[in-house]
């Protein structure tokens, strides 16, 4: 059954764990997309049509995702061209989707994902202050956008670790934080 407006469980806001503490998280961990589902941890940066089964059935994917080792919050897409409301939603659906996985017993970590410093700065309530995070790599045409988040990340969040997906591009522009780079494909026939 298609779900319309805002899912039931999104409606309670639930209280977020920023302070996150993995032991296990290390950079030889093996990630599979969303849907693939061939390996413990899964991550969501992939097409929004693959996940958007957590917004709009979030009891499904909890089942889904309840016994697996790490999953990545959903990294809904964000466009330089939309307009600032619509990339706020984006990102809101992130983190309610985020907040009700780990309240419900998920080892989840949050996306975080952004078209600008300023957008950043301006939707900084959505961005909490972990300690760890997961980004993409930029993409092309993008890099200096990407940095200049990067900045005002280390600013509001000031992660510990981040958890950097796709190429090693953007890598050195971390500071003080721990960095483990996974490829988002790789043996399985894919270009990294």
């Amino acid at each position: 059954m298609r779900q319309n407006g805002i899912p039931s469980v999104f409606q309670k806001r639930w209280p977020i764990e920023t302070r996150l503490k993995y032991a296990d998280l290390d950079k030889n961990l093996s990630w599979s997309p969303w849907g693939v589902f061939n390996s413990e941890n899964i991550h969501c940066y992939t097409e929004d049509y693959r996940f958007e089964g957590c917004w709009r059935n979030p009891e499904l994917s909890l089942k889904r995702v309840l016994d697996l080792n790490f999953v990545i919050a959903p990294d809904f897409s964000v466009y330089p061209s939309a307009p600032a409301l619509v990339n706020r939603w984006q990102l809101y659906r992130s983190l309610a989707v985020f907040s009700y996985w780990q309240n419900m017993g998920v080892r989840v970590i949050p996306s975080i994902n952004w078209v600008s410093a300023d957008q950043i700065k301006q939707d900084q309530d959505l961005y909490p202050d972990f300690s760890i995070i997961a980004v993409r790599c930029p993409g092309n045409g993008y890099y200096e956008e990407w940095v200049d988040g990067i900045e005002n990340l280390n600013k509001i969040i000031k992660p510990k670790i981040i958890l950097h997906f796709g190429t090693k591009l953007g890598l050195e522009v971390w500071k003080n934080s721990q960095v483990f780079q996974f490829k988002l494909r790789g043996k399985n026939g894919y270009e990294n």
